[in-house]
């Protein structure tokens, strides 16, 4: 599950998502005076980050599960009401399906893509699939938990991965410890049981093996803090163009520095556009990139090594600044 979460260890708003989701989950399993705290919790999530939608799938879902019809219905209402007590009242609902069904964003920002997982999680995958079909053996199958719907929602956008995860793990925890519970009707010697113990033990060791892997790419290659250093040392002459996961990098650490775009609601339209489109298209265009530069006088890029984009400026004339060139990033200057 660590390893799992691991590519998602980042200082991002998203992040409260896991906290505020984990106060919702206290606060629904403790005594009924504590519940209704629970509105003003989903008011201040939706002052915070838009994945307060999942909060009320949840509510709907104990809606569901408990059928205390009265006590979760005026949660529900009461809750829903409350977030719309944000900037945009009850219009955030608007920015977060236009975010949601944004085609550009879930075909070309790696994590709102649909149906993709990262490969640090594919043992922790593999864990809660033999768990799940460990309750279908064992005849404890339930269709209605709620790790299943964070599993799909997860297929539907890997960003919420770490969600999925940690929400399932007490799941996956309490079914392998009944797998040692369970009588197995074949014998230790057996063909399959043989199977089943070379399997475990190869998974565990691709497991430890990819574990390492994973913290010494990680310690390696996000050059990002050297990037922003260099770009305070030598401030850029104009504006940048950024790439998209770097912004918030830049907005944190060099808030001084205006950046392109980020991932604060890209999909807003201005002018007849999208800035999620223009960023696109700059990178396609040359005539285009060529009227957004000049326009908002970018003399500098921010843009990952080895992407096509970078070679692309490269030939048009653009440098490479050797000093703040590592494994990941590099700026580009004009």
């Amino acid at each position: 599950a660590a390893i799992a979460v691991l590519p998602f260890v980042q200082v991002r708003s998203i992040t409260w998502n896991l906290v505020l989701f984990a106060l919702l989950f206290i606060l629904t399993n403790r005594k009924v005076r504590y519940i209704w705290a629970v509105p003003l919790l989903f008011m201040a999530w939706a002052n915070i980050h838009g994945s307060f939608m999942i909060g009320l799938v949840y509510l709907i879902y104990l809606l569901i599960k408990t059928r205390r019809w009265r006590l979760y219905v005026t949660l529900v209402v009461s809750s829903l009401l409350t977030t719309g007590i944000t900037p945009y009242g009850f219009e955030i609902y608007t920015e977060i399906f236009r975010t949601l069904l944004d085609p550009s964003l879930r075909n070309n920002i790696n994590e709102w893509r649909a149906g993709y997982f990262s490969s640090a999680s594919y043992a922790y995958l593999l864990c809660w699939l033999l768990a799940s079909l460990l309750t279908l053996i064992s005849k404890q199958h339930k269709i209605l938990r709620f790790d299943i719907l964070l599993f799909l929602i997860a297929c539907f956008s890997m960003r919420h991965t770490p969600l999925f995860v940690i929400y399932s793990l007490h799941f996956t925890m309490t079914q392998a410890e009944k797998l040692q519970k369970l009588k197995i009707s074949f014998s230790k010697r057996s063909k399959p049981y043989k199977l089943l113990q070379i399997t475990l033990v190869s998974s565990l060791t691709l497991t430890f093996a990819y574990t390492g892997y994973l913290l010494n790419t990680y310690r390696q290659t996000d050059n990002a803090s050297e990037i922003i250093s260099q770009l305070k040392s030598r401030s850029c002459s104009g504006q940048i163009f950024n790439y998209y996961d770097i912004g918030g990098h830049l907005i944190w650490r060099l808030p001084e520095q205006k950046v392109y775009i980020d991932g604060r609601m890209p999909s807003w339209q201005y002018l007849g556009g999208r800035y999620i489109d223009d960023y696109l298209r700059i990178q396609k265009d040359d005539n285009f990139r060529a009227q957004q530069f000049e326009k908002y006088q970018i003399k500098c890029v921010v843009w990952p090594n080895n992407d096509s984009f970078t070679k692309k400026l490269l030939k048009t004339g653009w440098k490479a600044d050797t000093s703040a060139t590592g494994n990941d990033y590099t700026i580009l200057r004009n």
